[in-house]
């Protein structure tokens, strides 16, 4: 533990000399001023133009046609947030459904995603530094490329800028709802130490952070280097007050029971000809073990038929599923840049980020009809040969779990390396350039321990003496028979993407308000995504199916702002993509400001914009195989609710014939200084999306409430009635939707500087969804398409959404206070108004003190109030989230240190 501190130390040390040397070599070969020189003209500095995100002309002014919130890393630090994944969920534009590491039962394990605007967390695009990062490779469930908010370290980050407009002209496929460019660090002198330790009052999550910065620059060349660390530990929804049991019928109309009836000891599905030969005159149904107690001698006479099975013969959840998974982080960034002469620049970048996350799961489920066997009908069953089957028929039908051995366990470790080189350099004074080379790629290992392959089952199940034979309702004689079946199943997935670009900046012909200004480039690009699961047939979850796919992307674009007067400037934009699998596609926008005449109270400035955008098939949709899962959690059949509810069979799958999904998207908002107040200002933002052509892969609740709209995707076995029970959900992606979502967005900031109590800065950002409609664009059975479905105050989607922070400055002391608004919504699976979620607010809070050899020490409680989010029986976890996330960790107390040398 000693050695990487020592070796930190060294690099700081040898990087700290390399800095004083070169200041120290600048200083000598500068000669002094001249004593004849004017004063005045020393003051004149020439100020730099700079990039900002949502245009590629560099220029002066920061405020744009285009809405763009801008969060500093103080800001992100004074939140309180541990994980750049938690705070981003936290922005108010994100609504809807996303994924965090809580989601233990998640396709995308171990990722954290945002959905701005509630339409999808594959529809905007990032940036890190101003080009585009690499998705995760595991997609979700519905086979979408999703991006890793976890694999950026924390502590190398400088700042967020969110575009909050479709940019697909500027940057390309993706940007539908918006552009988030992650800003890195990269001027920086010091060295720079970050440590954090918390935990969750009562529910233990043990949390350590920490960070190292090294920067230095001598005469021509900058470095910096960043270390980050991470970890924290384990509970279970056992631990909460609120779920000791998963059984939430209780809560109705909230809540149903969540046991599942597949359980141990088996639970049987007998048909009347099998409980006839069996000796029973009950007829055909469910018949369980009474009691629910594993036996060792199971009997005939033990079993019964019923309805439902009881508690006793269901597994509770609660036993084993984790609510918060242990993880550990571990990230390195570097960024060096060279100045070659005085107008041209060489510059790389390094980063590495390696995530393993831990995830407790579930014995496993064992559906017999879902899987492949040696019975009558070729699927999994136990035999009459078999010492412990009482009854003397094939049991082709039974609800199993592996309850008799150890239960599941995900552990994923995400490593994801992105590499860049480039020149830039001054061709004019007015004139810039850049290219770069960069590949990034991300690989997931994931090892399932404890899993059951399909046919080592059967084998066992087929065994003729009690020493050669499973027992499915209790104890095996032979443990080392039981211990054999358990293994583990190593699966890897790997996502790449390689890059050159070239942009060209500048500005000719001054018109009223200043020259125009404008960027053209180019980009070559080639993404790849590699699926290698395992390919065993395990019980719960089949075998999956190899599949690679690939790409390449040739861009062109151009970029022009024309500032006609002082007060009006118009931006256009452009720009072609040839994509080797699709074809090509044209993408144009349109942007403008106007700034109002100057009064002695306000400056207003007026903008708005139009511009089409594009969503490209991600390659998971394109070319995944066949794979077969469970459902997250139980499902009740709206068909036949005689049926007790239980995980569905979800069968997925790619479609190489897909399009992409092609938006409009209108912008009109206004901003206001007020000069009355100083250091005040708010804006208004007002946007529509409208994407048709949507692919889309309906969730199975969706495909389960809607059956009738969706011909196929619920397949039943109709020769045990009409409807039958189901066999599976298939879910297969296609063109065929709209989407339409109109909103406002408001921001305020206030700076109070110079008090005689200090400094203080108020911030205020709120996200007003005023309608989310959808239309499965699927005819209904008459012929005619189904109405628009408004989504709005419904499942995932409140209407408001807002956060605020307080941040307070005073000699070495420091407050700063975090509050989240997250609003009402109705939840009731996507149908009409059922019950209603209370508004959840919480706060964050934290004090600071600079002293004791210039170290900052910092107290802070995020979840003051310990609030709870709002009680929803209808998920494993007790409630939603995929919206409240780590909301339901309960109240989390740190102590973070902070010294810079």
């Amino acid at each position: 533990m000693n050695k990487p501190s020592l070796t930190a130390a060294q690099a700081a040390a040898r990087l700290g000399l390399v800095a004083m040397l070169g200041a120290g070599a600048l200083s000598a070969q500068t000669p002094a001023p001249a004593p004849t020189t004017d004063p005045k003209k020393d003051e004149v500095q020439k100020l730099e133009k700079f990039e900002v995100t949502g245009s590629r002309v560099k220029r002066l002014d920061v405020e744009t046609p285009a809405p763009v919130i801008t969060i500093t890393k103080q800001e992100i630090d004074q939140s309180g947030f541990t994980t750049l994944g938690d705070f981003v969920q936290t922005l108010p534009f994100n609504t809807g459904s996303t994924n965090s590491i809580v989601q233990t039962a998640s396709f995308t394990r171990g990722a954290a995603t945002v959905n701005p605007r509630g339409l999808g967390s594959n529809r905007f695009l990032v940036l890190i530094n101003g080009r585009r990062s690499v998705s995760y490779a595991l997609t979700n469930s519905n086979n979408q490329s999703v991006f890793d908010f976890n694999s950026i370290p924390l502590g190398a980050i400088d700042s967020i800028s969110y575009l909050k407009d479709g940019a697909s002209a500027i940057y390309g496929s993706d940007a539908v709802t918006g552009v988030m460019d992650i800003k890195l660090r990269k001027n920086y002198t010091g060295f720079e130490t970050d440590f954090l330790v918390g935990n969750t009052l009562g529910h233990d999550t043990f949390t350590k952070t920490g960070s190292i910065v090294v920067g230095a620059q001598a005469a021509k060349t900058s470095v910096l280097i960043v270390a980050n660390y991470a970890s924290a530990n384990d509970n279970f929804i056992r631990d909460y007050d609120r779920s000791k049991t998963t059984d939430y019928s209780s809560l109705a109309p909230k809540g149903i029971n969540q046991n599942s009836s597949f359980n141990y000891p088996a639970n049987l599905n007998l048909t009347a000809a099998q409980a006839t030969a069996a000796g029973f005159t009950t007829g055909a149904g469910l018949y369980i073990l009474n009691g629910g107690q594993p036996t060792a001698n199971p009997q005939r006479s033990q079993f019964s038929r019923v309805t439902a099975a009881p508690n006793t013969n269901r597994y509770d959840f609660a036993q084993t599923y984790q609510l918060f998974p242990p993880y550990d982080y571990l990230g390195v960034y570097s960024y060096l840049r060279h100045e070659i002469s005085d107008k041209v620049y060489a510059f790389g970048e390094i980063m590495y980020n390696q995530n393993t996350t831990g995830f407790a799961f579930t014995p496993s489920v064992i559906q017999s009809i879902a899987n492949s066997g040696t019975g009558p009908t070729g699927l999994l069953n136990v035999p009459p040969t078999n010492p412990y089957n009482p009854f003397g028929v094939d049991l082709t039908n039974f609800l199993y779990r592996t309850s008799f051995g150890p239960a599941r366990r995900f552990d994923t470790e995400s490593t994801t390396g992105s590499y860049l080189i480039g020149l830039g350099g001054d061709l004019t004074p007015d004139w810039t350039w850049e290219v770069g080379a960069s590949m990034a790629q991300n690989n997931v290992a994931s090892i399932s321990r404890n899993q059951i392959r399909a046919v080592e089952l059967q084998a066992a199940l087929n065994g003729t003496t009690r020493a050669t034979a499973l027992n499915p309702f209790g104890p095996s004689d032979n443990p080392d028979l039981v211990n054999r079946l358990f293994t583990i199943s190593n699966s890897t997935y790997k996502t790449k993407s390689e890059m050159l670009d070239a942009t060209l900046t500048g500005s000719f012909l001054n018109l009223g308000g200043g020259p125009i200004g404008v960027a053209v480039g180019s980009e070559l690009r080639r993404d790849m995504i590699r699926q290698d699961p395992d390919t065993s047939a395990y019980v719960g979850s089949g075998g999956g199916t190899p599949y690679r796919g690939d790409r390449d992307v040739f861009s062109a674009y151009a970029e022009v702002t024309l500032p006609v007067t002082k007060a009006l400037e118009f931006q256009l934009a452009g720009r072609y993509e040839d994509y080797s699998d699709f074809g090509t596609t044209s993408k144009p926008k349109i942007g403008a400001k106007f700034k109002l005449p100057s009064t002695k109270l306000v400056d207003v400035l007026l903008r708005g914009s139009f511009s089409q955008s594009f969503k490209a098939p991600d390659l998971g949709r394109l070319y995944t195989a066949s794979t077969t899962a469970f459902s997250s959690t139980v499902r009740q059949d709206p068909k036949r609710p005689q049926d007790p509810a239980t995980q569905l069979r979800i069968i997925t799958g790619g479609n190489p014939n897909l399009q992409p999904e092609e938006a409009d998207a209108y912008y009109a908002g206004a901003v206001f200084d007020v000069k009355a107040v100083k250091g005040l200002s708010f804006s208004i933002d007002w946007f529509t999306f409208e994407i048709a052509n949507v692919i889309s892969a309906p969730s199975d609740a969706t495909l389960l409430a809607r059956e009738d709209q969706f011909p196929g995707a619920v397949v039943r076995d109709n020769t045990q009635g009409n409807p039958g029970p189901i066999l599976f959900v298939r879910r297969v992606p296609f063109n065929v939707a709209k989407q339409w979502y109109k909103g406002m967005d408001f921001e305020g900031k206030y700076d109070l500087r110079n008090t005689k109590f200090g400094n203080f800065r108020f911030l205020v950002n709120a996200t007003r969804t005023l309608s989310v409609k959808s239309n499965s664009g699927i005819p209904t059975a008459t012929g005619a398409l189904p109405a628009n479905f408004e989504n709005i105050g419904l499942y995932n989607n409140p209407k408001w959404n807002g956060t605020a922070s307080v941040s307070w400055t005073y000699k070495d002391y420091g407050a700063a206070m975090f509050l989240r608004h997250i609003g009402k919504y109705y939840n009731d699976a996507y149908t009409v108004a059922g019950w209603g979620e209370n508004p959840v607010n919480t706060v964050n809070t934290s004090i600071s003190y600079r002293g004791f050899w210039d170290t900052r020490f910092t107290v802070g409680v995020n979840n003051v109030f310990d609030k709870q989010p709002p009680i929803n029986g209808y998920e494993t976890s007790s409630f939603d989230q995929s919206t409240y996330g780590s909301i339901g960790l309960g109240r989390f107390v740190y102590l973070r240190v902070q010294r810079e040398f």
